[in-house]
């Protein structure tokens, strides 16, 4: 993956305040190490949600099919033969019903 050069950059634009608000943090000034850490978080999702980055890092429709159905298949088997069997007992009942009002 190619990474330009402006994204190199605010990741480092990043790092200046997230090492401040640790310094910050060491010396127990909390309300300004939280600024610090803020700000520093603001710049990194700037970096890591760049257009050119955000291309690459979603997965296709394939992949995901790929990746669920070993968990969901079973899963929807079993509810898919719950339900036919649901349904032959409802005819079963229904049938059982009609006889006796039939009768």
């Amino acid at each position: 993956m190619i990474v330009m050069d402006e994204i190199g950059r605010q990741v480092e634009l990043s790092l200046e305040p997230a090492s401040l608000a640790q310094r910050k943090a060491t010396l127990g000034i909390g309300d300004s190490s939280a600024v610090s850490a803020t700000r520093a978080r603001a710049l990194a999702e700037d970096a890591f949600f760049h257009p050119s980055i955000m291309s690459i890092s979603h997965a296709s429709v394939e992949h995901y099919y790929a990746i669920y159905t070993p968990f969901f298949a079973p899963v929807c088997l079993h509810v898919l033969l719950a339900a036919i069997k649901e349904l032959k007992r409802y005819r079963v009942e229904r049938a059982k019903h009609s006889a006796f009002q039939a009768s």
